[in-house]
């Protein structure tokens, strides 16, 4: 019985341990749901500041001021939007950890998952087992008192 005491302290620990690697999957997919709207909003100000570049570009004749002036615009934001790549891509390489830091906890959850149901497995029908010699005993007991009687299996 000890040994069953003690296997069902591992399967314990097992489902403790399967328990934590469920929560650190669930702290990268929050992780990944943030970074996912980080990056869609980072996306639309890099298109939003693109677009306001092709504004810039006026066709016609213009002065040597205002030609200046739209250069000068075209230069801030285009180092804004150069900013705002780089983010986008430091993003997009947080996800990829993220999205591997997720996969590998979902296998290992799994893992674990498996070893605890074989180990469980076992030791249930190791419960069994024991369950049944000891009904079997007792059948043996009652069959030894029916037979001999109660004084003559006492001594």
């Amino acid at each position: 019985m000890a040994a069953w005491r003690k296997g069902i302290q591992f399967i314990d620990l097992l489902e403790r341990k399967q328990n934590a690697m469920l929560r650190q999957c669930a702290i990268h997919q929050d992780a990944l749901r943030s970074l996912g709207e980080k990056g869609d909003a980072l996306q639309q100000q890099w298109e939003r500041l693109r677009q306001e570049i092709r504004d810039l570009l006026q066709t016609g004749t213009l002065t040597q001021a205002g030609l200046r002036e739209c250069l000068r615009q075209q230069g801030i934001l285009l180092s804004q939007q150069h900013t705002l790549w780089q983010q986008i891509q430091d993003i997009k390489e947080a996800r990829e950890l993220h999205q591997q830091q997720l996969l590998e906890c979902q296998e290992q959850t799994a893992v674990l998952h498996k070893r605890k149901l074989k180990i469980q497995r076992f030791f249930t029908q190791l419960r069994l087992e024991h369950i049944r010699r000891q009904e079997n005993m007792i059948e043996n007991d009652i069959q030894e008192i029916a037979s001999y009687g109660r004084e003559n299996y006492c001594q």
